[in-house]
């Protein structure tokens, strides 16, 4: 059943060296199927994203990004393996690859924290890493 959620992304990327935070705070939903949680909310702050909703698929050892239109991608961030994405920037697709190093999941019915690292490569090339922080509470 979906519940209404108080949700706060913490994300900080790192390219070349320099390190950027960027926080999030919305309201969404949160709910469990079949043993998978799911975060979904909209993006509704000024930036290409707006309008975009978001879906965090989170398993075990794997967590899925789903973005919906109007900036359509799909990350998947496994622990120990490489997937080959396509990630819209809202100024058009690229192929790249996300290699999942940590992903440590405290939720349950009620919300929780889910805490993940990944890299981004183009052409096997390190473009940038990530380290995400989500918390989500039932309203």
């Amino acid at each position: 059943m979906k519940k209404d959620a108080k949700i706060s992304i913490r994300g900080r990327q790192t390219v070349d060296g320099e390190s950027e935070v960027v926080e999030v705070f919305t309201q969404g939903s949160f709910y469990k199927k079949n043993d998978v949680y799911y975060i979904v909310y909209e993006s509704n702050e000024d930036t290409v994203f707006k309008g975009t909703t978001t879906t965090v698929k989170i398993e075990k050892n794997k967590v899925v990004m789903l973005r919906s239109a109007p900036t359509e991608s799909q990350l998947i961030i496994e622990k120990s393996n490489r997937h080959l994405c396509s990630y819209n920037t809202g100024y058009g697709n690229v192929m790249i690859g996300i290699n999942g190093s940590k992903i440590d999941v405290d939720l349950n019915e009620k919300g929780g924290r889910v805490r993940f690292k990944y890299t981004i490569d183009v052409n096997s090339a390190l473009l940038s890493s990530h380290e995400v922080s989500i918390f989500v509470e039932e309203c």
